[in-house]
């Protein structure tokens, strides 16, 4: 009699190893190792040079943050190309992309008191900035930009910041600590300090350095702010 022993199949197949599956998954693997590696090296050394903005400036790698709103490296380096031909040279620098981060962060912050605010720019407010010359389109050529990414890069950003100044202007919240100091900078002036004093001490314009000296200036030149500066009494 011949006795015949057959192996269960689940058994059997547990106890295969899979072989042919191996190749993919080590593949996989040293596929993630090199993209790790790769983003790894945009946000320890690569981001600010050149070279590594054709390779990265299409994929979705957030550069800044604020609240919900995110920059992403594609607008920051857009903006190092604008950044480096407004200064007329052709070849992208540290410079350009520290420049255009400081921007985008700026931007970030203009964009979250726009949502405070409720402020919105429309189309048709970016239009009327939109001024087509030979100038702008040569700018737009060495910036690699369209008419679009003006809109977008540009136009758009000061529109939006000038409509959101003029919301900061009437809060009482944010123009509070600005008060607080001109009274006190008043009330030193009142007490016989002289004004040059003053303005060396506490101006943060560079005007400080000449003790509040503007030099000579025209009406036109200065803000509408200080307008009223010209009928004042000299001293």
């Amino acid at each position: 009699m011949t006795v015949v022993w057959h192996q269960h199949p689940a058994a059997a197949a547990s106890a295969r190893p899979p072989l042919r599956n191996l190749p993919f998954v080590f593949a996989f693997a040293l596929l993630g190792l090199l993209l790790l590696g790769a983003v790894g090296y945009f946000y320890v050394a690569g981001w600010e040079h050149p070279s590594a903005s054709r390779w990265y400036a299409k994929a979705p790698l957030p550069v800044a943050q604020l609240g919900a709103r995110t920059a992403w490296y594609s607008d920051l380096s857009a903006l190092a190309n604008g950044f480096a031909a407004s200064e007329g040279h052709q070849e992208l620098t540290e410079d350009d992309f520290d420049h255009a981060l400081d921007l985008v962060n700026r931007r970030l912050l203009i964009a979250r008191l726009a949502d405070e605010y409720d402020v919105e720019v429309t189309q048709d407010e970016v239009n009327v900035e939109l001024v087509e010359d030979d100038a702008l389109h040569e700018f737009l050529a060495e910036a690699k930009w369209d008419l679009d990414a003006y809109r977008e890069y540009v136009l758009e950003p000061f529109v939006l910041s000038q409509r959101v100044e003029e919301q900061l202007m009437m809060d009482r919240k944010y123009q509070g600590g600005a008060l607080e100091d001109i009274g006190a900078l008043q009330a030193k002036l009142e007490l016989g300090i002289a004004f040059e004093d003053v303005a060396q001490q506490y101006s943060e314009d560079s005007s400080a350095q000449a003790k509040g000296s503007l030099g000579y200036v025209l009406p036109s030149e200065v803000d509408a702010g200080l307008a009223s500066a010209f009928a004042l009494e000299i001293g």
